[in-house]
Formats: structure tokens, C-alpha cells, sequence
């Protein structure tokens, strides 16, 4: 699943690269849009987005990548498993948990579950929810960049707005970023 997560950060440089690149990737990697090559020519997006993805890369992909590194390079990271009896009854719970490296590589999800045992299942699902999060913040910051940064003035479909203004034809389908 974390090998996977990982792939949609390369999809999304895939995507701004096509949007913005001077230079097209052959091979796109996300890890190609943070190296300093990039940051200072900026060659394969627009200036301005390069410190808003360097920032969603500090805050979790670059974690999220080292986790996969270690995972796959260098240790094994299996959780315990716990089963439960209930004293007297006949129910029972059974739990694989999240491990240690786990919660170092990600300190965040820890915060407002101090003292609790995470379980894999409760990792897996704040994983994808982040992924989601970041992935989303990346492709409205590319919206905001390419209206910013246009290459041309308006596409073959457009809106009209108030006092027949040129809208672009995608901004209904883009919706609220701010809601949670």
C-alpha cells in the first residue's frame, strides 16, 4: 500500500510537468521536481509552485518515501498482534498494531492519540486520508499555477461570466478548496 501511495506522487509530477514543463520527463518522479537542478532553472514546473510543493514534500511525501525506502531496503516492519479474551464470555478481539517505526517516520499521527495503540488498520486509513489531503492541495495549487501562469489565454470551451468575462470551462467541476 505505501509503494502504491508513493506512485501517486509521480502521476502528479507526470501531470505538472505536462502543464508547466520547459523540459518533458521521460521518467517523472516526484523526488525530480524537489532536486535543486529544478529549484533553480525550474525547468520542469513554474517557479512559483516549486516552494509549495517543496513545503507538502517536507511536511509528507518525502516521510512517506523514506518510509517506503526503509521498507523495502533496509528493515521489515511488522507490528505486533494482540488477541483479547473476554474473562467469562465468550468474545474475543484480535489487533495487529502499528509499530514504532511506523509512528517515527509519521510523529503526526500520534497527535491526540498519545498513550493509544494505533492499529494498522487506523495507520492504513490516516495514510490514505493524508495522501488524499496533500494530493488534492498539490492539484489546487497547479490550478491556481496555471491560471497564474498561462499559456494561453483561454481553451477551446469556455463560461461566460458576469458582463460576459472568459471563464475557464473546468471551474465549476473544481469546487471549494476549503472544505474538509
Amino acid at each position: 500500500m505505501v509503494y502504491h501511495l508513493c506512485s501517486i506522487y509521480d502521476y502528479l509530477c507526470r501531470l505538472i510537468n505536462f502543464c508547466h514543463g520547459k523540459e518533458i520527463l521521460d521518467n517523472p518522479k516526484w523526488n525530480i521536481l524537489i532536486q535543486k537542478k529544478n529549484v533553480r532553472d525550474s525547468c520542469f514546473c513554474s517557479a512559483e509552485l516549486i516552494p509549495k510543493l517543496q513545503k507538502i514534500d517536507a511536511e509528507f511525501v518525502y516521510p512517506l518515501i523514506h518510509h517506503r525506502s526503509q521498507l523495502i531496503h533496509t528493515q521489515k516492519d511488522t507490528g505486533d498482534f494482540v488477541l483479547n479474551f473476554n474473562v467469562g464470555g465468550d468474545k474475543f478481539s484480535s489487533r495487529f498494531r502499528a509499530t514504532k517505526m511506523f509512528k517515527e517516520n509519521f510523529p503526526e499521527i500520534t497527535i491526540g492519540n498519545e498513550g493509544q495503540e494505533l492499529s494498522i488498520k487506523f495507520a492504513a486509513l490516516w495514510l490514505i486520508d493524508k495522501t488524499l489531503k496533500t494530493t488534492t492541495d498539490v492539484l489546487f495549487e497547479l490550478s491556481d499555477d496555471m491560471k497564474k501562469n498561462k499559456k494561453i489565454e483561454h481553451g477551446m470551451f469556455v463560461l461566460l461570466g458576469p458582463g460576459n468575462t472568459i471563464l475557464p470551462a473546468s471551474g465549476p467541476m473544481w469546487g471549494d478548496r476549503n472544505v474538509t
